[in-house]
């Protein structure tokens, strides 16, 4: 009997909580509405690797209360009625440059985002960045189907795409010099370990792999061209942790560890070679995509003197 009760004690709690949270929902949350996530000019960043696929967001706010259905179209009033306002002069991109690969989106209640999939060609697009007045933008506008919702402002229903193509790099997070780095002194421990960081400039979906190697040319040159007189850190004096790495799919960084050893500055006769290095870090390979030709190099100083 006690059971009873409290079994539906608990049950009239519950019902109270969700009538108190359908109360809330109704008196503090706005209808459903949907809306572009980017409206206006919009210049998304796409990657030269074939075809890219771009996700034009739509977005569904509100009671989660009702579905929805849109349609998404090229339509050049978008185009015509932008150019007047601004005083500018885009011009419409042809159809060699994209392609829509669905028209049409269904939301549920409960969905609150989904994307239209456009797909670019960045080779054409590059072909029309070579000309100084490339204008090319795609006008797009967003209808609701069948009155299914409202919008929640008509200047957020309609978009003019006008795409930027970047080549898709590996690199260092902070090439170049990176000093201070590590300093040893007569009395110091032994080991020191470092950890320097290798992104790519997209959202990764492979497993990647790349290799690093060191680089005593761009040693030499950085001394020629700044007048300086470091050292290459002997190669007795660190140690990398792995021959390759691989940055996994859905990942867009890595750290890599190196470990430097003091014993690799004393000779065999027990000399201390004091001094200034540079380790030159440069990244030698990667499976896919390119290497950032200004991106690609750490210079990593490494000091050896005999003060305690």
């Amino acid at each position: 009997m006690k059971i009873n009760i409290c079994n539906c004690l608990v049950w009239f709690v519950l019902l109270f909580m969700s009538s108190c949270d359908q109360d809330y929902l109704n008196e503090y949350m706005v209808d459903d509405k949907i809306y572009l996530n980017e409206a206006g000019l919009n210049s998304p960043m796409i990657f030269n690797w074939g075809t890219y696929t771009y996700d034009l967001y739509v977005i569904k706010g509100g009671k989660g209360f009702q579905g929805a259905k849109v349609r998404l179209t090229v339509d050049e009033t978008v185009l015509s009625d932008y150019n007047k306002v601004n005083g500018t002069s885009y011009k419409m991109m042809p159809k060699e440059g994209y392609a829509l690969k669905e028209t049409e989106l269904s939301f549920g209640k409960e969905d609150y985002r989904k994307a239209f999939k456009i797909d670019f060609n960045p080779e054409i697009i590059l072909s029309w960045d070579k000309k100084a007045d490339n204008q090319y933008v795609l006008p797009c506008r967003m209808q609701i189907i069948d009155n299914s919702i409202v919008a929640a402002d008509e200047t957020k229903m309609s978009v003019l795409l006008y795409p930027k193509v970047s080549e898709p790099y590996l690199k260092f997070s902070n090439p170049g010099l990176m000093s201070p780095g590590a300093s040893f002194v007569t009395s110091s421990d032994d080991e020191f370990l470092f950890y320097t960081k290798v992104q790519t400039n997209y959202y990764n979906k492979w497993d990647m792999t790349y290799t690093l190697k060191v680089d005593s040319k761009a040693l030499d040159s950085y001394n020629k061209e700044n007048g300086t007189d470091y050292k290459l850190l002997p190669e007795a004096a660190y140690e990398f942790n792995k021959s390759f790495w691989i940055i996994p799919a859905k990942w867009d960084e890595q750290y890599v560890e190196i470990k430097l050893k003091k014993s690799g500055l004393i000779s065999d006769s027990g000399e201390n070679l004091y001094g200034k290095y540079i380790l030159p870090i440069r990244i030698a390979s990667v499976s896919m995509h390119k290497i950032d030709p200004n991106a690609d190099l750490l210079l990593y100083v490494v000091t050896f003197d005999n003060n305690n």
